[in-house]
């Protein structure tokens, strides 16, 4: 029996976790959420993660000086950080492993997540019928038929 591979996620949208989170599970990936660096930093010892995505836009400043504990934490444990942003931020290049710069594709963002897990398959995109993914649906342009 395999263990799933894990990934949490750093947001503080909720609706943007829910949306991630229903791709990773349809992707055969587990999820943690954190809705801060500081909360991520404590489920990070208890919950194994195998890539930690962290939407630097939506941390609040004063949480900024948070991310080192994280740092320190995945480094320990040989998880990389995937940060989302509208900028690069100004951090030491051995903390990040990635960056994808908003706006993004789900499916960019995907491809990474993917490259990290070490998997070289392609990611399904198409989501299950469900009703979290309303909101994915209207994210992710279809191709005209």
């Amino acid at each position: 029996m395999s263990v799933l591979p894990s990934v949490m996620t750093v947001d503080s949208s909720a609706e943007s976790r829910e949306i991630l989170q229903a791709l990773l599970e349809y992707q055969g990936i587990n999820t943690v959420e954190a809705a801060d660096i500081q909360q991520a930093v404590q489920l990070l010892d208890s919950e194994k993660a195998d890539v930690v995505i962290v939407d630097f836009d939506t941390i609040e400043l004063k949480e900024k000086d948070n991310l080192v504990p994280l740092w320190h934490k995945s480094a320990l444990s040989d998880t990389p950080i995937v940060i989302l942003g509208t900028n690069r931020p100004s951090i030491p290049a051995e903390l990040v492993c990635d960056f994808v710069r908003k706006p993004y594709h789900y499916q960019q963002l995907l491809h990474k997540i993917l490259e990290h897990l070490g998997r070289t398959s392609q990611a399904r995109i198409s989501p299950p019928s469900d009703d979290r993914w309303e909101a994915f649906d209207t994210a992710i342009p279809r191709k005209a038929a």
